[in-house]
């Protein structure tokens, strides 16, 4: 019961924290791009479509750095084991706690695991 209970606070974190990262990570730069070219006056009707592909260039780039900075940080996943404290490492650090679900527990497991 107190596996399943610490597997549901990361179950139920791990989205928070991905979508709220992902969120202000990546849609906040397109966001960014999009809106500020707007107050300073840059985009018009004759252009709209340029700082649109100049959004989603720079999402993409955003897009890259989130999925490889929070994969950088699963490592250091903290092993908890309730369901609140996994819950708010979960939204803290999503990617970990998810690899934390699947990393490998024995010699043999580890030696036939590919961590990218």
């Amino acid at each position: 019961m107190h596996k399943i209970l610490s597997t549901a606070g990361i179950v139920m974190g791990a989205p928070i924290g991905i979508s709220t990262s992902f969120i202000l990570e990546v849609v906040g730069a397109i966001g960014a791009v999009w809106g500020g070219s707007q107050t300073l006056g840059l985009r018009n009707d004759a252009n709209e479509e340029i700082y649109r592909t100049a959004a989603m260039v720079v999402g993409g780039v955003a897009l890259v750095y989130h999925v490889t900075k929070h994969m950088q940080r699963h490592r250091n996943y903290p092993n908890s084991s309730g369901f609140f404290q996994n819950f708010v490492a979960a939204v803290n650090n999503p990617y970990g706690a998810i690899y934390s679900q699947f990393k490998p527990t024995s010699e043999h497991e580890l030696e036939h695991t590919v961590i990218v």
